[in-house]
């Protein structure tokens, strides 16, 4: 599996954009109990571990990322909190039932085999321990009004893309996945994600920028040019500008138990 956004500079664009104690809070804090294991699949540069890790109660946190800048990122921010590993979400390198709670953010829209990750993180979560899995649906393909041009670039983007392991309608097959691989007690929330209305603010006009210039490659690979991919940039940012559109995608959180046994 190879990660569409590997860059060095992926893992302060991640650190940026979270606000790691409100999403812990929400999604998060209600599962934690003192003395826990907990796993962080798809870690990144440990920002959200570290928080959890922040949160005492003698937990232990452990993150997993395929990246190894993202991991030498992550040791740095947990320092003695935690540790982590490179490790594809497919394949985790532990023992069945090594954690007591595992979480998953916006890491499985970059898998190809949905099924097989949900699988291995509950194969190393114990009988009776929690799964989160947080995820978007719609990114970068609900804006209004949209340019023909930039529709069609757009088109052949998420083609490529999927093409390549990306699904940008991730969030909505979780619950699925959740339930065929064998999860209890399975319960589905949604949220606003992106939310951009009107012309699009300085801050997040600089990630949105620092986002696609990364992509570069992935873009270029899409649309078969690096001029067809600054284009279509150019008039994406120049829809983002606009006081009169709008630019929007969610985000499904499934919170689910690990049965006894293993997962079918």
């Amino acid at each position: 599996m190879r990660y569409l956004m590997e860059d060095p500079r992926e893992a302060r664009r991640l650190s940026e954009k979270v606000t790691p104690d409100r999403w812990v809070g929400d999604w998060i804090d209600e599962h934690l109990k003192p003395g826990m294991d907990v796993l962080d699949a798809g870690c990144g540069p440990g920002t959200i571990a570290r928080t959890v890790a922040d949160r005492g109660m003698g937990i232990t946190v452990t993150g997993a990322d395929i990246g190894s800048h993202r991991v030498a990122e992550a040791r740095r921010n947990l320092g003695d909190k935690g540790t982590a590993v490179e490790a594809d979400v497919r394949h985790l390198p532990f023992p069945d039932d090594s954690f007591d709670f595992s979480y998953c953010r916006l890491m499985l829209q970059f898998v190809p085999d949905l099924a097989a990750a949900i699988h291995e993180l509950a194969r190393v979560t114990r009988p009776g321990g929690k799964i989160v899995l947080y995820e978007l649906d719609g990114q970068l393909n609900w804006n209004h009004p949209i340019d023909d041009r930039l529709q069609t670039l757009l088109s052949k983007v998420l083609a490529g893309t999927g093409e390549q392991g990306f699904d940008w309608q991730v969030g909505r097959k979780l619950y699925t996945a959740a339930v065929r691989c064998g999860l209890r007690d399975i319960d589905v929330a949604v949220e606003p994600y992106h939310l951009i209305a009107g012309a699009i603010d300085p801050r997040q006009r600089s990630q949105w920028q620092l986002k696609f210039d990364i992509a570069k490659p992935t873009a270029t690979a899409a649309l078969g040019s690096s001029e067809a991919a600054e284009e279509f940039f150019a008039l994406f940012m120049e829809h983002l500008d606009r006081p009169d559109t709008l630019t929007y995608s969610v985000a499904f959180a499934v919170t689910a138990s690990v049965p006894a046994g293993e997962a079918s």
